[in-house]
């Protein structure tokens, strides 16, 4: 863990489809849980993009965060966790390891309470897919091929490690680690006069 040619990307949430939702609806149920701060596209959308990574990064050094990009806003948004909510907000997770992470504050905060998506709609790629480019994530909503996304930090290897050392299982799909360990397959030569042990005919 302490190598540091260890990367942890973040894994962004991308929301295909979501029947009835609209961005200014979902932003007055946020504010009651989160800061908000919006971020206008303007005239130069790679500069709004920037913007948008540099605010994400720079509120996650403080509090539990993530960006919101959607097809029918014209800003992205960067939300922070209100002080408190944690405590007496509609957080189920009580591990302190666990309710300090980016992503357990948005699967019990925003998908389940606000958009009322269970953790069975969470596992199915229809409801959900799973992706590490920001410009790809932008790229995708702004095209109208899914609904909205949400934007995370990359979780850090010491949230990682204190949840590991306190038995507990990361949520899914919050780490992203590079470089992967080698992976591959075993190829054995197959001879058919051959007699392998445990083999029938």
């Amino acid at each position: 863990m302490s190598d540091p040619g260890l990367t942890v990307f973040p894994c962004h949430r991308v929301v295909p489809y979501r029947e009835g939702f609209d961005a200014k609806d979902f932003l007055v149920m946020a504010r009651r849980y989160f800061n908000v701060e919006e971020i206008p596209f303007g005239d130069d959308q790679r500069k709004a993009r920037q913007r948008l990574a540099d605010s994400l990064a720079k509120a996650g050094l403080k509090r539990p965060s993530f960006g919101m990009a959607s097809m029918d806003s014209q800003s992205f948004y960067v939300l922070s966790l209100k002080v408190g909510v944690r405590r007496t907000g509609p957080m189920q997770t009580t591990e302190p390891e666990l309710r300090d992470l980016d992503v357990m504050v948005l699967n019990d905060v925003v998908l389940d309470h606000i958009l009322g998506l269970d953790n069975n709609a969470t596992d199915q790629l229809h409801t959900i897919k799973y992706l590490s480019r920001l410009d790809e994530v932008v790229d995708e909503v702004q095209a109208g091929q899914s609904r909205l996304a949400f934007l995370m930090n990359p979780t850090k290897v010491s949230q990682v490690e204190a949840v590991a050392q306190q038995g507990l299982v990361m949520p899914r799909k919050s780490t992203y680690f590079y470089p992967k360990v080698l992976t591959g397959l075993v190829l054995h030569l197959i001879v058919p006069e051959e007699d392998a042990a445990g083999c029938q005919d």
